[in-house]
């Protein structure tokens, strides 16, 4: 899951797309209808001036501006929702219209059908109930266009580090699947707290900055991998994978992809510092578990599209 920070920023950028998208409609319902093309803005207006001013056609902004920010601020909540149920935004159009669709249906039932009349959007003092449904659905695909258009991890920076550890694959395995543990190692890791088998919280000073994000295991393999992506905060994916290299020798193999948030990690990324950083990270758990000479504990599940099962 993502946190509600990271939803409520996603869903500021998702809900301005879905508010525009849904003005646009309103607008342009309301010249179909032969309405001013600004009238149906004045209807969110009666949260404050009652239903009588709400039905008022003229652009001013004691109406107008005030419906219009009520409008978009209602936007905003709703993609918040919609960003924290639907964490990992999919590629596919179809999975994205389809979510979209279930939020919008659900704005919709509650607007109209479980909201106090004062408190609905209004929109019915100036549109019929065609041209509202039209305007609910530009909302939901200007929900699933914002995810689709997003730009997150298509400009993501690849790292892969292997170290040859002196210790059975095993042991090595075991111990990287103690989440918990990994402050004691890994550079720049302040805490990560397992939520249940197969999601992370993790809280780590990047550049200078504390951060914050969720995890999921994608895929776990005992001694064989661990594979995991973001979902919420830092973008980044990744997969672990332990080699036999002898029956008291492993290799581990990290290949990882991240996103560079902001002029400071892009420019700290052609450095090669985060490589650097990576690398330090394998280094120390080499002499971690090398000085230690066993586990600090093991999980042996297996995990499969997200799903876990028990092993021995």
């Amino acid at each position: 899951m993502t946190s509600w920070r990271e939803a409520t920023r996603r869903g500021s950028i998702s809900g301005t797309w879905a508010a525009v998208a849904s003005g646009i409609a309103l607008i342009v319902c309301a010249r179909l209808e032969r309405q001013r093309p600004l009238a149906p803005f004045n209807g969110p207006s009666q949260w404050l001036w009652g239903e009588r001013e709400a039905r008022q056609t003229r652009a001013d902004w004691r109406h107008t501006a005030l419906g219009y920010g009520i409008h978009h601020a209602s936007a905003i909540m709703w993609a918040t929702l919609h960003e924290k149920t639907y964490a990992a935004a999919s590629r596919r159009p179809s999975v994205e219209i389809v979510r979209a669709g279930a939020t919008t249906l659900l704005a919709a039932f509650v607007d109209y059908a479980l909201t106090p009349r004062r408190l609905q959007p209004g929109f019915d003092k100036h549109l019929s109930i065609p041209s509202i449904a039209g305007v609910y659905a530009a909302f939901g695909l200007g929900l699933a266009a914002s995810r689709l258009l997003n730009k997150t991890g298509v400009n993501m920076e690849r790292i892969e580090k292997s170290v040859d550890v002196d210790c059975p694959v095993r042991t090595v395995y075991n111990q990287w699947t103690q989440f918990e543990d990994f402050p004691n190692f890994m550079a720049g890791v302040k805490n990560v707290r397992q939520i249940d088998d197969t999601h992370l919280h993790w809280s780590a000073e990047v550049w200078g900055k504390n951060e914050e994000w969720d995890a999921e295991i994608t895929e776990q393999t005992p001694d064989e991998r661990i594979s995991w992506r973001s979902v919420g905060g830092a973008q980044n994916v990744g997969t672990v994978r332990f080699e036999p290299l002898g029956p008291d020798r492993t290799r581990v193999r990290l290949v990882m992809a991240y996103e560079p948030d902001g002029a400071l990690e892009s420019a700290g990324s052609k450095l090669g510092l985060m490589e650097s950083q990576v690398q330090d990270s394998v280094d120390d758990f080499k002499k971690f578990i090398e000085n230690r000479g066993q586990e600090t504990g093991a999980w042996r599940g297996k995990v499969h599209d997200s799903t876990p099962t028990r092993s021995g």
